[in-house]
């Protein structure tokens, strides 16, 4: 009888155990599936490239400023997941834009929107179009912790150089869409690696803005009466004011102003500016 006690007891200890090994792994699978959770917050993504400072410029160089954010969820129950191991690759696509190194400052990085730090050139391929930043460019790649703060999140801020030395004048008409990607991994197996995104990019270039007016010598009108048109006589002197304006955001160059009038219809005195 006291043996079959026994044995009726081993048995009971052997279910109690495996009822705990098995919560054990259910708890331990919850950690894990928990820790890819993404914060709930429609500014949370992976990559984002901020438009505002991103920018290229006729016949000049820009910059293009991408955020690398960790999304994941971190708070007392969930531990967040770790990313590792980042690898960002832009890809100018057909642009005709590639890397500038002789441009001021030409990569660098904030942690946080932290010090402004120097990075290394990326390593390019695909004929100079596409731009790869790992951690030997930006040592903050090599971890992006997840944020306590459920509001925020953990950043890498990146800005890089880039210009157009092939017919720099075509980047007018050029389709400046540009894609980035960001490839990854997590402590906790996420499956959220690669993100990528498609913006275009904004250009700056000068805008040229001609007013022409006038006013009639002859007829006692002076330079605060210019108007457009300027009526008068024959042979009365006409005083032609032309001024040229750049609103654009880029630096304006080799401008060529063509004043077209009728031939034989006026004599030119003299020009200046």
């Amino acid at each position: 009888m006291m043996i079959c006690l026994q044995q009726l007891l081993i048995r009971r200890h052997a279910v109690v155990l495996g009822l705990l090994a098995g919560l054990l792994l259910l708890t331990s699978a919850n950690a894990l599936a928990g820790s890819c959770e993404i914060k709930v917050n429609p500014n949370n993504h992976f990559i984002t490239h901020n438009l505002s400072e991103s920018y290229c410029e006729l016949c000049g160089y820009g910059y293009i400023t991408v955020v690398i954010t960790n999304p994941y969820r971190r708070s007392q129950s969930l531990p967040g997941a770790v990313m590792t191991d980042l690898v960002f690759v832009e890809d100018l696509l057909s642009s005709g834009l590639s890397y500038e190194p002789g441009a001021p400052l030409p990569v660098t990085y904030q942690i946080n929107n932290g010090q402004i730090l120097a990075g290394s050139s990326p390593n390019i391929s695909a004929g100079g179009s596409v731009l790869t930043f790992s951690s030997a460019q930006i040592p903050a790649f090599a971890e992006l912790d997840a944020d306590r703060n459920n509001n925020q999140v953990n950043s890498i801020t990146i800005r890089f150089a880039v210009s157009r030395t092939s017919s720099p004048e075509s980047l007018v008409s050029a389709d400046l869409h540009i894609e980035g990607s960001l490839e990854f991994t997590t402590d906790s197996g996420c499956g959220d690696s690669p993100q990528t995104e498609i913006v275009l990019l904004p250009l700056h270039e000068p805008l040229p803005v001609i007013n022409k007016t006038g006013w009639n010598y002859d007829a006692g009108q002076r330079q605060n009466s210019a108007s457009d048109p300027v009526y008068g006589n024959n042979n009365d002197d006409v005083v032609w004011r032309i001024e040229i304006a750049n609103n654009g955001l880029a630096g304006l160059q080799d401008l060529r102003f063509d004043d077209l009038m009728e031939p034989g219809s006026l004599d030119i005195s003299y020009v200046c500016a």
